[in-house]
This record gives C-alpha cells, sequence and structure tokens, in this order.
C-alpha cells in the first residue's frame, strides 16, 4: 500500500509540474493580458448555471478590460469583445474551427453544417448557401405573413382575457411552423395547437448541455450515462428531435417523384433546402438527417429569441413603439393588406429597432473559435489550441462603441451614426466566411412578424418584472418574457 501510495504521490506532483509548466510558457507569451491567476488542475473557477455565466463574463471584462485571458485546466481561453481583435479573427477563413464548447451539440447536431468545420464545412455551406439566397425571400414572405396572421389571431385571444402573456410561447411555435414551411415543404400548424414535444425538447437540451459543458464530468459521456439522472431526460429529448427528422426525410423521398415525361422536376420554392440536401448525389440519409438537425434547431431557437426580446423592449418603451406604429401607418396607408417585403424595406425605423434590439439583447451572448496554428494578431502571437471567446453581447454594450449602452435608442442605427463606428462593433449574425447563413431570412420573418403585432396591438410592460440574462446556446431571461397586449382601436 506504501508503494502505491507513493506512486499516486509522484504521479499527482508530475501532473502539477507539466500543469505549471505548461500555464508558464502560455503566460510568457501573453503577460500583457490580464486575467485572474489559474486554479491548479482547474484554471478558473467557472459557474455552474447559465444566469452566473452571464455575470461571471460581464465582471470579468468590468475587472481586466476588453480582453481578458483564464484557463480552462490547461486550455488557453482569450475572452474578448474588443473589435479590432473580433474583426481580425472573424475575417480570417483559416479561423472557422469552432471550440469544444460545441462538440457537445453534436449530440443531435452531429457533424453538420454549425459544428462542422474543414473540408466538410466547404461543401455544405456551398450546397445550402443558394437556398437562403435573396431572390426566394419574397416566397418565403408569404408563409411569414401567414404565420404572423395566424399569431395576431391568438394573440386576439389572449387580449380579450386581459392576459399577460409569456411572448417567447408564440415566437417559438411560429419560428418552428415557419421554417418547417420555408425550407422543408412541412405545414405542421403548430402554432394552432398546445406546445409542441420539438419546442420542449430543443429547450431542455439547450440548457442541459450548457451545465454539462461547464461540469467536471457531466460532459463525458460514461460518467453521465451512468450517474446524471438528466440522462434518461436527455435520451428522450434526442429521440423527439430524430423523430422530427426521420419524418420529414421520409415524407420528401415520396413526395420527390420525377414528372410523366422524365424532364427535371421544378423545385418548389417552399421545399428548395430538404430537395437540395436529397437531390445531392453524395450524401447520405445520414448526412441528410444531421443537416435537417442543424436548420430546425438554428432556424427556430434564434429567431424566436430576437422576436421575444424585441416584443419586450417594444413594451417597455411606449414612444419608440408609438414612432413605429405611425411609421407603418404611413407606409402601408392605413391598410394592412400593403404591407410586403418591399413596404417592410421602406419603414427604416423598423430596421433601426430591429438591430437596436439584437445590439441590445444580442440573440447569442457568446461565440467561440480556436485556432490550430501559432496566430498573431496584432503585436501579440496566440499559441496554436487558442480557444477564443468572442463575447457579442459585452461588444454591442461597451462603452467605447455605445453611448449610454443600456439604453435601447434606435437613432443610433441611422445612417450617419452607423458611418462613426467600428465596422465590427455590431455583428449580431457574426461576420466574415462564417456568419450566419440565414441572416436575411431570419431580418425578414422578425420585420413581419414585429410589424403586424404592431399594426394590431399596442404593448404594455409587466409591473415588477426584472431583466435577468442568462446563456445557454441563446441568451436567455430568467423570468421569460412577459407581456399585456391591448388592441388598437
Amino acid at each position: 500500500m506504501a508503494v502505491v501510495a507513493d506512486i499516486l504521490i509522484v504521479g499527482c506532483v508530475a501532473l502539477f509540474l507539466h500543469w505549471c509548466f505548461d500555464i508558464y510558457k502560455k503566460n510568457k507569451r501573453l503577460a500583457h493580458i490580464p486575467g485572474p491567476p489559474p486554479i491548479p488542475f482547474f484554471g478558473v473557477k467557472l459557474p455552474m448555471n447559465s444566469f452566473a455565466i452571464h455575470t461571471f463574463f460581464g465582471n470579468l471584462i468590468a475587472k481586466y478590460g476588453k480582453t481578458v485571458k483564464f484557463y480552462l485546466g490547461t486550455k488557453l481561453v482569450v475572452a474578448t469583445c474588443d473589435a479590432d481583435l473580433i474583426q481580425a479573427i472573424l475575417q480570417n477563413p483559416k479561423h472557422i474551427r469552432k471550440s469544444s464548447m460545441y462538440d457537445l451539440y453534436r449530440l443531435f447536431l452531429r457533424d453538420g453544417l454549425v459544428v462542422s468545420y474543414g473540408e466538410k464545412w466547404k461543401a455544405r455551406r456551398t450546397l445550402t448557401n443558394p437556398t437562403f439566397h435573396v431572390s426566394i425571400l419574397k416566397e418565403f414572405y408569404t408563409v411569414f405573413k401567414e404565420a404572423s396572421d395566424v399569431l395576431v389571431g391568438k394573440l386576439q385571444e389572449e387580449a380579450d382575457k386581459g392576459n399577460v402573456i409569456n411572448a417567447m410561447d408564440f415566437a417559438s411555435k411560429l419560428s418552428l411552423d415557419t421554417i418547417l414551411e420555408t425550407s422543408f415543404g412541412e405545414k405542421l400548424n403548430i402554432q394552432q395547437g398546445s406546445n409542441h414535444y420539438y419546442i420542449k425538447a430543443t429547450n431542455y437540451l439547450a440548457k442541459l448541455l450548457f451545465i454539462k459543458n461547464f461540469s467536471l464530468w457531466k460532459r463525458f459521456d460514461l460518467p453521465f450515462k451512468l450517474f446524471a439522472k438528466e440522462y434518461k431526460e436527455q435520451e428522450e429529448a434526442l429521440e423527439h428531435l430524430d423523430s422530427m427528422a426521420i419524418e420529414i426525410i421520409k415524407k420528401k423521398r415520396k413526395k420527390n417523384v420525377n414528372s410523366d415525361d422524365g424532364s427535371e422536376r421544378i423545385r418548389n420554392k417552399r421545399s428548395i433546402l430538404i430537395d437540395a440536401l436529397i437531390e445531392h448525389p453524395e450524401l447520405s440519409d445520414d448526412d441528410i438527417h444531421e443537416e435537417v438537425n442543424n436548420f430546425l434547431f438554428a432556424g427556430h431557437e434564434t429567431t424566436s429569441t430576437t422576436i421575444s426580446f424585441l416584443l419586450l423592449e417594444l413594451a417597455a418603451h411606449p414612444d419608440i413603439q408609438e414612432k413605429l406604429y405611425q411609421e407603418i401607418l404611413y407606409h402601408t396607408q392605413g391598410d394592412k393588406k400593403n404591407l410586403s417585403v418591399e413596404t417592410l424595406q421602406k419603414i427604416t425605423y423598423l430596421d433601426q429597432v430591429v438591430k437596436e434590439s439584437l445590439r441590445l439583447r444580442t440573440t447569442a451572448s457568446v461565440i467561440e473559435r480556436k485556432i490550430t496554428e501559432d496566430v498573431k494578431f496584432g503585436d501579440t502571437v496566440y499559441p496554436s489550441g487558442t480557444i477564443f471567446s468572442i463575447l457579442l453581447y459585452w461588444l454591442h454594450n461597451h462603452p467605447s462603441y455605445y453611448t449610454d449602452p443600456e439604453k435601447f435608442d434606435p437613432d443610433r442605427f441611422i445612417p450617419e451614426n452607423q458611418a462613426k463606428r467600428h465596422p465590427f462593433a455590431f455583428v449580431p449574425f457574426s461576420a466574415g466566411p462564417r456568419n450566419c447563413i440565414g441572416q436575411k431570412y431570419a431580418t425578414l420573418q422578425v420585420k413581419t412578424v414585429i410589424a403586424r403585432i404592431i399594426y394590431e396591438f399596442k404593448l404594455l410592460p409587466v409591473e415588477g418584472f426584472k431583466l435577468v440574462l442568462g446563456i445557454a446556446g441563446v441568451t436567455l431571461s430568467k423570468h421569460g418574457f412577459p407581456i399585456r397586449i391591448q388592441k388598437r382601436n
């Protein structure tokens, strides 16, 4: 027993010395970048819940400045909200690999567009880019408008009852309906039913995976399977998500029959994404499955979050809401039938309002990249393996880029004010080669929904509501998105 104890002691000392040497080498290169002192073996102590981690990043920036270094074990993390450094990272086509934080999402996103990299990512991006081209947005607008009409009907029922509603409950169903119809040709009318199993499953997994990412043992498959009480719920949620993708592919293959004369089938723009995937000769059913999962997840969660935060802000700012309403009335000539893609493009104040909400309540608070070779940015050489945590929320709320950043002020986005800012001081959809593939799609959907709601209703705040933000894939609101609605006269 004494020999075993001696071996363990020697092993621990050796590991400690290795850890110290590794940290020393990295610190020597980056001695000028401040950060919290590392705890042996652990690095920095991270909070274990979504809301505390949001506070953690905010405290780091407040204490150490725009760029901070810390360690997760021996992994070097450089967290930054510096627009110059963010530009250098995001614009460089070499730095498209995401960090290990995204590996947990492979449980259901597998090796799809959101998490893949290298040649596979480039091939999938090339294949799917045309399915979100601006030329088909008018076709998508029809779907957005129809879904918004259904939403208005649902909200009218709540207004008649005088209820306080959680905007996310409605936005989530709407966004799932629209992504299913525009990308996969599936009209499921989820808004007409109860809380859909897919929404429940994605919400649960997003929160669970965030917890696993910052747990010392839950992030590893074997101990999680053996000891975690959440394992059963995780598997049930994954089964729900996979069943949706499998059903979409089955239905599409059944419908996907060539015309009688043997000519090439004309593609339906409302199923252009699934068509592109199924018709690609090199994609297996598993390949198609992973991309269906990726677009369903990314397309519904981000948009519903954006809509919910925007409704919350408009309810809290009646002067801005009234100005937007008057702009909508002016451009539609008081007739909602005149709302169109062209009309929405003319309502410049709507564009400003959407951008200001994306700035103040950035949908994706943090994105990450991992560099795979030594890279020089400015005067600093960052070692291979460095993880860059790009703090978009804190970039968009930093006083060096935005005066009085906590104020909701759409005038920040009039052309002359935008021209004064750093070009990378506002990147809600990321930027560079790995920017959001669906940003024009999402923006049009958000504008369509907001314009219809504001045309029909006044949004009112809920007394006593306190906004507490968190992070779990997208930015969270701890107490939901409560608003009251009132039919306009």
